[in-house]
C-alpha cells in the first residue's frame, strides 16, 4: 500500500511562501495574489501503517515546525503541482 501525506510549514515560519508570494507580486506583477501556501507531498510504500506513522513526525516533518495532513486543503482558489523530472 502508497501511503501518502502533505507537509506545510506552520504561520509565520513559511518563509518559502512568503518569499514566492513576493516574488509574484513584485516580478511577475500578480497583484490580485495575496497568499501562497507550499505543500511537500511524501508517498512512501512498503512501510507498515504504524512505522508510516512515526515517520510523518520524524522523517518526513520536524513536529516543532511543521503541519502535517493527509489531504489537501479544498479551500483552495486556485493550484498547482510542480515535479522534478526523473535523472
Amino acid at each position: 500500500m502508497v501511503y501518502r501525506c502533505y507537509v506545510e510549514k506552520k504561520p509565520g515560519l513559511a518563509a518559502e511562501a512568503e518569499a514566492l508570494l513576493h516574488e509574484a507580486n513584485n516580478l511577475l506583477g500578480i497583484t490580485s495574489l495575496s497568499r501562497v501556501r507550499i505543500f511537500n507531498r511524501y508517498d512512501a510504500e512498503g512501510l507498515s501503517a504504524e512505522l508510516f506513522h512515526d515517520a510523518e513526525k520524524t522523517v518526513f516533518s520536524e513536529p516543532q515546525l511543521d503541519t502535517v495532513t493527509d489531504k489537501l486543503p479544498t479551500d483552495a482558489a486556485a493550484s498547482f503541482a510542480v515535479e522534478y523530472l526523473p535523472g
